[in-house]
């Protein structure tokens, strides 16, 4: 792993999923690792925890202009689903399971399906993708940005297919799960 090209987040989960590995290895107890991608849909209540909290700046407006960020998405409730058929699941024991929709969501995706669905909130979404050089710029001095440079640009695939295929997940749209967070919040 290298830090200047992987975010502290995810670091922090790699090795926290290594961990739980190399425990179940010594300890012969049975794991299955389930890995979600940005997990949007609806909230349990009205409160907007941190992956809604995205959802919410956008629909009050405050990015006018977002960075080139690209990523998986996956719906909430496709989650609990996953969960559930991970405890009784024949061949689920002792794997990891991908959790995202298909393909990957812009910011500027989010916003365009927020404002479709919810047209007062239509002229507060994104309009324009800021430059790399700008957002590298602005890190240089604000670490709430700086946390986003290693993603920039990066369009990094990922495959359902084990959870469709094992756990017998059906992954909702993107837009489904963008659209119901915002409805939601």
């Amino acid at each position: 792993m290298n830090a200047k090209t992987i975010n502290p987040y995810r670091i922090s989960k790699t090795l926290a999923e290594r961990a739980a590995w190399e425990e179940v290895k010594k300890s012969g107890l049975d794991l299955v690792s389930l890995n979600p991608a940005f997990v949007l849909g609806p909230g349990l209540d009205r409160a907007a925890g941190a992956s809604l909290e995205l959802v919410v700046l956008l629909m009050k407006g405050k990015y006018p202009a977002v960075p080139d960020l690209s990523f998986a998405v996956v719906d909430a409730r496709d989650v609990a689903d996953a969960h559930v058929a991970a405890l009784t699941a024949e061949g689920a024991v002792g794997h990891r399971f991908i959790l995202a929709g298909e393909g990957l969501v812009t910011i500027r995706d989010m916003g365009r399906w927020v404002g479709e669905a919810i047209p007062e909130v239509r002229g507060k979404m994104p309009r324009f993708t800021l430059p790399d050089w700008l957002v590298r710029a602005v890190a240089k001095v604000d670490k709430t940005v700086a946390v986003a440079v290693p993603d920039l640009g990066r369009r990094e695939l990922v495959s359902n297919e084990a959870a469709r295929r094992v756990l017998g997940v059906t992954f909702r749209s993107n837009q489904e799960a963008v659209v119901s967070a915002a409805r939601s919040v």
